[in-house]
């Protein structure tokens, strides 16, 4: 709709004064047909793109508090520590990943340029897919 959908949501939802008027985009192919492909199509879209660069200009935002930054920082410490222990430091992980995905199906697959096969072993030989 009209000043609407996901572009408009995503800019206004970057970081206080990080759009400061001015604003770059990468737009997957088959995205540039679906909001450049015609004429209509493209007024709309670069309607929605200045309406929300503009609006996102005018927003007042919150000052951040430092116990924000606190809280963050104890929330960021806390879940990286329960992220290594359950990835890198449980022994059963890596057997739990390879039941619980694809990972070895989509490793038979003939895309990309990674190797076919990985050898077993810890997390760090699991294919980034």
């Amino acid at each position: 709709g009209r000043g609407g959908g996901p572009q408009h949501l995503a800019i206004l939802s970057q970081p206080p004064r990080s759009i400061n008027g001015y604003l770059r985009v990468t737009i997957q192919g088959e995205v540039q047909q679906q909001d450049f492909g015609l004429p209509g199509l493209c007024y709309n879209t670069f309607e929605m793109y200045s309406s929300a660069v503009l609006k996102a200009g005018l927003l007042i935002s919150p000052e951040t508090k430092e116990s924000w930054r606190r809280t963050m920082e104890d929330m960021s410490r806390s879940s990286y520590k329960k992220y290594r222990e359950i990835v890198y430091e449980e022994p059963r992980f890596v057997d739990y990943f390879r039941h619980a995905t694809p990972e070895r199906e989509l490793g038979l697959l003939n895309i990309g340029s990674r190797p076919q096969k990985r050898k077993e072993g810890d997390v760090e030989t699991l294919r980034a897919i």
